[in-house]
């Protein structure tokens, strides 16, 4: 695994689970 897609990776997660939050505190 390339480190550019390792970071896509984790960039891709911590949005989802901000987007998880927000929704859940909305």
């Amino acid at each position: 695994m390339q480190l550019k897609d390792k970071v896509v990776i984790v960039t891709g997660a911590a949005t989802h689970i901000g987007q998880a939050y927000a929704v859940r505190l909305a």
